[in-house]
């Protein structure tokens, strides 16, 4: 059997249950040009056309690997990334739209600049349901907020693998513990133009407010791990895996996802107005039981000293102005 030269990029995705747009998504990436890639899809088990749509898409630079069951979005984005042979990783949402030369920007940015260990683009958010589009204005790297949206980042294989690629434990905020592990080794840029749509459906983390709560949650975390590497101390992901989420410090962020409340209802034992409190939202028993205590206990945790972080950067191309 020949085995093909391996591409400059891999390009990766995850999709569950997501017939919307499918075909023009993935037709937005097989469409680039400029630059050698493959595309590897990992379907999550998907239970309605997800999985049929995707294997009907013949393409000598695509291909589909289908989970034996289903792993939760995380796990099957590893094992998409784990499928890679180019130097380059870029990602591509489930649903997102990747503009005309994307890759080709993203790759002569990579190639400019050894330093950098990731390149983003800029990006609008596109309502599906009211069909409002708003290009994001995104914080600086020492916000504590996250510098990407994930699927419009491009990365390099070897620092990624280095650094441990995503972390099963983040069920959310996956991408920007792992941007915050990245960064530590190099420079995270962005290509100063919106070659990427953020398409957000009623099922994703932007339209749901009870995944929002647990994306703040581990965004925390994400945060936490990264002041403790930085203060010179152990992860505490690496040291106490998913126990880690109690002994992370309470921040606005995780605040202002309605959670303050909740957490002085424990502190003030109200415990009857907390559970009912909790039940609004339909999450898993086990989330809620973890969150109950890191709510409970998280004031008894001491807050690491603030550190500055890596600088973030926009790359405006050969000739062009950097900030």
């Amino acid at each position: 059997m020949t085995v093909s030269p391996a591409p400059r990029v891999t390009v990766i995705s995850a999709w569950h249950n997501r017939t919307d747009d499918l075909e023009a998504s993935v037709r937005s990436v097989l469409d680039q040009e400029g630059v050698d890639f493959e595309f590897v899809v990992v379907d999550d088990r998907s239970t309605d056309e997800t999985g049929s749509l995707l294997a009907g898409i013949v393409h000598p630079r695509f291909r589909v690997l289908r989970n034996a069951r289903n792993l939760g979005f995380t796990r099957s984005i590893r094992r998409a990334a784990a499928e890679a042979r180019g130097d380059y990783i870029a990602v591509h949402g489930a649903g997102d739209i990747s503009a005309p030369g994307r890759l080709a920007a993203q790759v002569a940015l990579l190639d400019a600049r050894p330093d950098a260990v990731a390149a983003g683009t800029g990006v609008v958010n596109h309502d599906m349901a009211t069909g409002e589009r708003l290009p994001i204005d995104f914080p600086p790297m020492d916000s504590g907020s996250t510098i990407y949206t994930h699927g419009e980042v491009m990365f390099r294989r070897a620092v990624y693998e280095a650094v441990g690629g995503y972390r099963e434990v983040f069920q959310f905020a996956q991408d920007a513990d792992l941007w915050r592990r990245m960064g530590e080794h190099g420079r995270l840029l962005r290509v100063d133009a919106q070659l990427y749509e953020r398409r957000i459906f009623s099922g994703g983390v932007a339209g749901d407010r009870s995944k929002e709560v647990l994306q703040a949650a581990f965004s925390n975390l994400g945060v936490h791990a990264h002041l403790e590497r930085l203060a010179g101390r152990r992860d505490p992901v690496d040291r106490l895996n998913a126990a880690a989420l109690l002994t992370q410090p309470m921040t606005l962020r995780f605040k202002a996802r309605g959670t303050y409340p909740i957490k002085r209802m424990l502190r003030e034992r109200r415990f009857a107005e907390a559970k009912a409190a909790l039940e609004t939202v339909p999450l898993g028993l086990l989330t809620w039981k973890l969150l109950a205590v890191y709510l409970a206990l998280a004031p008894f945790f001491p807050r690491p000293a603030p550190r500055s972080a890596p600088p973030m950067e926009t790359w405006r191309g050969p000739g062009g102005d950097e900030s």
